[in-house]
């Protein structure tokens, strides 16, 4: 009896030591897949790293790129915006050398084409265009300018300017009305602007070509009257020494 108990407990020890054994191996493998897993994380993490620090190379210089080609192309636009300008300038030197035709007023053209550049820009550059077309006796061409200018909000001096030279442009087209009604908005809206006296001795004139005889003597004696110390009045004294 004794000796069946022995085996009986010789065995459950065996089986006990059996089960640490297993236990202790299963553990073990188990570490060991945890470390595997670890170490595998571990890579991907330093690979993770280098593809960020790549990508980052990569951005600083793409930023670096585009930061000079745009430099380049600042560069590139301003020089050929000051090309264009410096060729434009010159332009505007070689047409104000062509003489007028004989209807446009050289001294005045010259006297407008200076003061520009005392008026705003876009009005400047648009008052700008329409005596280049004048002085080259585009007259049909400048109209459309100058009457925006005559009735825009512009400075007074400029829009007086413009409506003068809508009245010249007015003869050159033949519209001996319109050039009438041009000189006399002129001076009824600007009655002290200095081309008032130019513009009554342009009146005069296109009453002379209508055959209005009469007219165009009382407004040479307006003229005189008015502006007595103005060339234009000396002009208009022989212009009726003429008349009559």
């Amino acid at each position: 009896m004794r000796e069946r108990e022995s085996r009986v407990v010789l065995g459950i020890l065996c089986l006990a030591v059996s089960l640490c054994f297993t236990g202790c191996s299963a553990q073990k493998q188990m570490q060991q897949k945890i470390d595997r897993i670890e170490r595998g994380l571990e890579d991907s993490r330093k690979v993770q790293a280098e593809l960020i620090a790549r990508l980052d190379s990569l951005e600083n210089q793409a930023r670096s790129v585009t930061g000079k080609v745009e430099e380049l192309q600042y560069s590139q636009n301003y020089q050929i915006g000051g090309d264009v300008d410096s060729l434009k300038q010159d332009l505007s030197r070689l047409q104000r050398r062509i003489p007028p035709p004989a209807l446009v007023p050289l001294l005045a053209l010259e006297e407008d084409e200076a003061a520009v550049e005392a008026f705003p820009p876009e009005a400047a550059r648009l008052f700008a265009n329409e005596l280049t077309r004048m002085r080259t006796g585009n007259y049909r061409d400048a109209l459309p300018g100058l009457r925006s200018l005559a009735d825009s909000l512009a400075p007074d001096d400029l829009r007086a300017r413009a409506r003068f030279w809508a009245g010249i442009a007015e003869e050159g087209v033949g519209n001996n009305a319109d050039a009438l009604r041009a000189y006399h908005s002129l001076a009824q809206t600007f009655p002290t602007h200095p081309r008032i006296p130019l513009a009554l001795l342009r009146q005069s004139s296109v009453f002379v070509r209508l055959k209005d005889l009469n007219t165009a003597k009382l407004t040479l004696q307006k003229l005189i009257a008015q502006f007595p110390n103005t060339p234009e009045a000396t002009d208009a004294k022989e212009k009726l020494k003429r008349l009559r």
